[in-house]
């Protein structure tokens, strides 16, 4: 709060569809083509961010029921390994603060985001 305005900050929640479409799209070589189109569809769902994720879930799982139980260990290995690098390499993306600034007529003057840890 200053002497002309409020100030409010939040997390802005990470759209986990578009995250995933980015990561697998950046590391085909161990998604199917299919996987990636079912992301780009699943973008556009009207639908809540925690039902995407469920489904995100199941068409990961649909990719190790086709493989041998240890395939699944390294794919799972390597899906764990590649995504954290890909969260360390995309954390400015990925995470991120809204501020609004509020009059104190309770009018927005401003509002913007900017990466988590600024």
């Amino acid at each position: 709060m200053s002497k002309n305005a409020v100030y409010v900050a939040y997390y802005l929640p990470m759209d986990y569809v578009r995250i995933m479409l980015n990561f697998s799209s950046e590391n085909r070589d161990i998604f199917p083509e299919w996987f990636i189109q079912r992301l780009q569809k699943l973008e556009g769902y009207e639908l809540s961010e925690r039902a995407k994720q469920v489904e995100i879930f199941a068409l990961i799982e649909r990719i190790e029921m086709e493989m041998k139980p240890d395939e699944r260990i390294v794919f799972e290995n390597e899906l764990r390994n590649r995504f954290e690098k890909y969260v360390e390499r995309h954390a400015r993306e990925i995470e991120k603060t809204a501020v609004w600034k509020i009059s104190l007529e309770m009018k927005i003057v401003a509002n913007g985001d900017f990466p988590e840890g600024c």
